[in-house]
């Protein structure tokens, strides 16, 4: 499944950079021009990633040779975030304001174990529009982060993380008024007082990720 995750999120982006100077007016089907894609309007938005970096948490390992084939990190995985994006009158910058969950899960094949580390998130990034790009720099607050082991079998561990706040840096081209993809890097160090089933106090939690956003 992260595997599957990865590559759709990637073929979109692809998709998007590939076909982004073949954006045309609905109405018309005319290309648009360059500097038309940022309407200085507001509006709602979803936002579906694929991240990530920081900390191993865990790893999985081949019972049979030993080899590691996969790992969970403090930087993973799926991001789903939904808010609102606010043009400032008529210069080409806009704040936007979003919510959403961030989570990482793996699932061993060998003996059915499970782990999850899951964070609510809250966003504010302002933006820098310029002709179909944009680029901002802002704040992100991950909230009760936690990490699960074996959540809905026996010896189930939960270890509950400080919540935490990181700096964003993202970048996005324009499809069309709607459709965008983009890349981001977040910076952020998630703590632990006192660690049952981690090995360290503190996990960075530093990623980067790809990204496609559907404005309406």
């Amino acid at each position: 499944m992260r595997s599957l995750l990865s590559v759709l999120t990637l073929s979109l982006a692809a998709a998007g950079f590939a076909n982004s100077a073949l954006a045309a007016d609905p109405l018309t089907g005319r290309p648009l021009k360059e500097d038309s894609l940022y309407q200085h309007r507001s509006v709602f938005f979803v936002n579906f990633g694929v991240q990530n970096g920081g900390d191993e948490l865990i790893a999985l390992f081949d019972v049979d040779s030993g080899e590691q084939v996969d790992n969970s990190r403090a930087g993973g995985y799926t991001r789903l975030t939904l808010g609102g994006e606010i043009a400032i009158g008529d210069t080409p910058f806009s704040v936007q304001i979003g919510a959403g969950l961030l989570r990482d899960g793996l699932t061993s094949n060998v003996n059915s174990s499970k782990s999850v580390f899951k964070r609510k998130v809250l966003e504010l990034i302002p933006f820098w529009n310029f002709d179909r790009h944009r680029l901002g720099v802002g704040a992100a607050a991950h909230l009760e982060p936690t990490f699960y082991f074996n959540p809905d079998g026996p010896g189930s561990i939960s270890e509950e993380f400080d919540d935490a706040v990181g700096a964003v840096l993202q970048y996005d081209i324009r499809y069309d008024q709607n459709l965008s993809v983009g890349a981001r890097y977040t910076y952020i160090n998630y703590e632990i007082e006192t660690p049952v089933a981690l090995e360290k106090n503190e996990y960075s939690g530093r990623s980067i990720g790809l990204h496609v956003t559907y404005a309406f």
